[in-house]
């Protein structure tokens, strides 16, 4: 029989709601937690402070039945694990944001237009000669950066129908570029 303070034990105390359970496994097992995900992932000892104590927090909770310590103790490696990694997965994906976003600042306060300057000044009479929804329509999306819902609620459609809006102006945009481009001969404008 297992003593009270074994792995097993003390699950099946904290599955039947035995205060005192949690805080003998707290005690027992925190600086193990720790010193178990800092060596697995090699977070600093802050992080690994944290992730242990999101762990903890869910065990709390809901915690399984084990019925030997050594699955037990698999069981709580692979939580811990996983929760490391999900911590590093999502500061990396704000670093990304975090990087793009100073990217898209940097490029709204000093834009490099991309094309030649005649091109470019094409362009900005096409766009000067746009309805005024359609220029607020390019105006969001493409300067403001705002995603598709986020214009479907301010001028209320629905994101499919903003997407398409946004598609016929470009490819409005590109075949007036086109036809600017091309000679008259190529237009069918030429001497036949």
């Amino acid at each position: 029989m297992p003593t009270a303070d074994t792995l097993a034990e003390l699950s099946r105390r904290i599955a039947s709601d035995d205060p005192e359970a949690f805080a003998v496994f707290y005690r027992a097992w925190f600086d193990r937690c720790v010193g178990l995900v800092r060596r697995a992932t090699g977070l600093d000892h802050a992080t690994c402070l944290d992730v242990v104590q999101d762990v903890m927090m869910r065990l709390a909770v809901s915690m399984p039945i084990f019925d030997a310590d050594a699955d037990g103790e698999r069981w709580l490696r692979r939580v811990l694990v996983n929760a490391a990694r999900d911590r590093l997965r999502a500061a990396l994906r704000r670093r990304i944001r975090e990087q793009r976003s100073m990217r898209a600042r940097r490029s709204w306060r000093d834009p490099q237009p991309a094309g030649r300057p005649d091109e470019i000044a094409a362009l900005a009479k096409q766009l000067a000669r746009l309805e005024q929804d359609a220029a607020d329509l390019l105006r969001r999306r493409f300067s403001l950066g705002w995603t598709l819902e986020r214009i479907s609620r301010e001028i209320g459609l629905k994101p499919g129908a903003v997407d398409g809006r946004l598609r016929r102006l470009l490819e409005r945009l590109r075949r007036d570029a086109d036809d600017t481009r091309s000679s008259p001969e190529e237009r069918g404008g030429g001497r036949g």
